[in-house]
């Protein structure tokens, strides 16, 4: 059975793939997987996760995805592989896309997803679907998060009712933007357990850790 890939876009950049893809990592880390990470940034995540684990033994590590063996379906000892792909490079990425376990579009605002039918990132979903059809996997699992949060946020939460309805894909619960999720620049995301940070973990901590959860959760019930 082909190992599952999660591939992480937006049709903007700064709308978080990479603090996601590194947050989802840790939780999937955290339920058993074995994880691989591309990410132009996996290396130096890696190298600080190392330095943690000096004082967490306990702390579990990921493998470091190469694009090369993102493209070519190399991925030794791992049960699930996360790809953080640079919004510039869409396009180049639609192989990767194409055997997709679950693709996850991140947006911010209404103007992200007013998609029409011409727009260049429908286009790239929609060569996906082709692709996937002729391989015989009959439904993409499409999935657009609203990312950084600020607030409930009504108009957008109807607008992506409207989109998915329109375009077909199912909309995850909305990640709040919460500082729990920029560790990860330290070497950590919200679902680790940091010894050092146990006996201090605030609220916005143990909710993160639950979005990610419920999030992982809810990627898996496509399985």
């Amino acid at each position: 059975m082909p190992v599952p890939l999660i591939a992480i876009s937006s049709p903007k950049a700064g709308a978080g793939k990479t603090t996601l893809a590194f947050n989802l990592a840790t939780a999937l880390l955290r339920d058993g997987y074995k994880v691989g990470v591309y990410s132009q940034n996996t290396a130096d995540f890696l190298q600080k996760r190392k330095e943690l684990s000096k004082n967490n033994p306990t702390l579990k590590m990921l493998k470091d995805i190469s694009k090369e063996n993102l493209f070519t379906d190399v991925y030794e000892d791992c049960s699930a592989v996360i790809a953080d792909v640079p919004t510039e490079q869409n396009s180049e990425f639609l192989p990767v896309f194409s055997k997709a376990h679950t693709l996850i579009t991140l947006v911010q605002n209404e103007n992200d997803i007013k998609w029409q039918p011409s727009d260049a990132y429908l286009n790239l979903i929609w060569n996906v679907k082709k692709h996937q059809a002729a391989a015989g996997i009959k439904c993409l699992n499409w999935v657009v998060i609203e990312n950084k949060a600020a607030a409930e946020n009504d108009s957008l939460s109807a607008l992506l009712q409207q989109q998915s309805r329109r375009f077909g894909f199912r909309t995850a619960a909305a990640l709040q933007n919460r500082e729990s999720y920029r560790h990860v620049k330290d070497g950590y995301g919200a679902a680790d357990l940091i010894s050092s940070k146990a006996l201090n973990m605030s609220m916005a901590d143990v909710y993160a850790r639950r979005e990610l959860l419920v999030l992982a959760d809810f990627i898996w019930q496509h399985k």
